[in-house]
């Protein structure tokens, strides 16, 4: 029972850390018009959801994570006051459930290979 809650807390604190970074650095670069936003949002994206698969071994649970953390762009309403569907609301949070699909399929294809290398 006391490890159900824990592997939901452990979800609940990666999705948190990634949403937050995505909200706060994300805006920030979304203000300030950089131009390769997305090559550093995408480098924190593909290190936490790597970190989280490779340590608790669960693949599935990273596309979960990666959903969650999309729905924290919504708070750039409140702190950059952008229109909902501005382009620097929509565009990272479907590329967001874009990273984490990424990485949820390439370790469903590295766990399957490894299981079909075990049987043999």
């Amino acid at each position: 029972m006391v490890e159900k809650y824990r592997e939901s807390a452990v979800i609940i604190v990666y999705r948190c850390i990634w949403g937050l970074i995505e909200l706060f650095i994300g805006g920030y670069l979304h203000v300030v018009h950089l131009t390769q936003k997305g090559y550093v949002m995408g480098a924190f994206a593909y290190t936490l959801l790597t970190m989280y698969v490779v340590k608790h071994r669960k693949v599935f649970t990273s596309l979960v994570i990666g959903v969650i953390a999309a729905s924290f762009k919504i708070f750039n309403i409140l702190i950059f006051g952008v229109p909902i569907f501005s382009r620097s609301i929509v565009n990272p949070a479907l590329a967001i459930v874009a990273e984490a699909s990424s990485v949820t399929l390439v370790a469903y294809i590295i766990t399957r290979v490894a299981k079909l290398k075990a049987a043999n």
